[in-house]
């Protein structure tokens, strides 16, 4: 399943048994924001990211309610605010 907004993919999700298959790419420059507030697993991932231009792509894989946030996160750091 694809989400986009506007014209940008913002992520891939892929339903597994047990568990949901995450991929969508973050540049490098939004990370430092949001580092401290990542789980470990999330910093893992981070650091084996498939590299792409200037950030790379992020494959999480959320088997728990707690890794939303991470996710969560990581999304609200990615989507630039709308201008009013």
């Amino acid at each position: 399943m694809n989400y986009r907004v506007g014209k940008n993919a913002l992520w891939y999700i892929h339903p597994e048994r047990n568990a949901l298959f995450i991929a969508f790419q973050i540049a490098e420059a939004k990370i430092p924001q949001i580092k401290s507030q990542l789980s470990e697993y999330a910093l893992h991932v981070w650091d084996n990211r498939y590299l792409c231009r200037k950030g790379g792509w992020m494959w999480y894989r959320l088997t728990d309610t707690w890794q939303i946030n991470d996710i969560r996160l990581l999304l609200n750091a990615k989507i630039k605010p709308k201008k009013q």
